[in-house]
């Protein structure tokens, strides 16, 4: 008998259908994570083709999607490389199991790759839907690049023109390169970039280099103190956040 895996299509950062950031929620039943192994992991989140893919899976025995509070959790992007991180998968896992499976918990606690993640689930003030929050580890980050990752301002360009880069930062953890736009840039000047994201993913390490963030300062009238754009070299994608 063929085992089958519950799904969820999730959009992160929403408030309507098709905004947002999305992501696939499986849900694996005792056994089917050693079944399945990391190849067909793979080979779902490559047929699946979201930003990300979520594999959540149960700790112990007599565990549940419905009542417990641990679990175990992978992600993987469409090009079927694991991530080390994902906050927005975490949110969008945390969503199909409040909303979806009826899970009551206050926090729910994930085991990946990068550490364990908290996620706490609170009734909103302004919406029948609960609201999810998650606890992210702070990441280290370095101004000093690491072998063989070319990544100047020269190289830049193809993603920021013009604007004037003040620093590059990049975590070895997630395997993320920051950028952080000179003094002075606009939120309106970072939401016209238009990335060639095709030269990009084949220019740049994807080996060391999961993705680039650009950032600069927010505007008085922001709700944040910062606007970010985030462009994925393992998918190929961007997004304003």
């Amino acid at each position: 008998m063929k085992s089958r895996c519950k799904m969820y299509r999730v959009d992160a950062f929403a408030t309507k259908p098709f905004t947002g950031n999305p992501a696939a929620v499986c849900l694996l039943q005792a056994g089917m994570p050693q079944k399945l192994q990391t190849v067909g992991l793979q080979q779902i989140a490559a047929e699946l083709k979201q930003p990300a893919t979520c594999f959540v899976s149960l700790l112990t025995e007599g565990d549940s999607f419905q009542a417990s509070s641990r679990f175990g959790l992978r992600w993987f992007s469409p090009s079927s490389q694991e991530l080390p991180l994902c906050g927005h998968g975490t949110l969008a896992t945390a969503a199909a199991l409040v909303q979806g499976e009826g899970n009551q918990q206050d926090t729910l606690h994930f085991e990946t790759l990068g550490g364990q993640l908290s996620v706490q689930s609170m009734s909103s003030e302004t919406s029948s839907l609960p609201t999810i929050q998650i606890t992210l580890p702070k990441s280290d980050s370095s101004m000093q690049l690491p072998n063989g990752l070319k990544l100047s301002n020269e190289s830049l360009k193809m993603v920021m023109g013009s604007l004037a880069i003040k620093e590059i930062l990049y975590s070895s953890k997630v395997r993320n390169a920051l950028v952080v736009l000179a003094d002075g840039t606009t939120r309106k000047q970072l939401e016209s970039l238009q990335p060639d994201m095709d030269r990009m993913v084949s220019e740049l390490d994807t080996e060391q280099l999961n993705g680039v963030m650009v950032t600069c300062q927010g505007e008085a009238t922001d709700v944040f103190p910062y606007c970010r754009l985030v462009l994925s070299c393992t998918w190929g994608s961007s997004k304003q956040q």
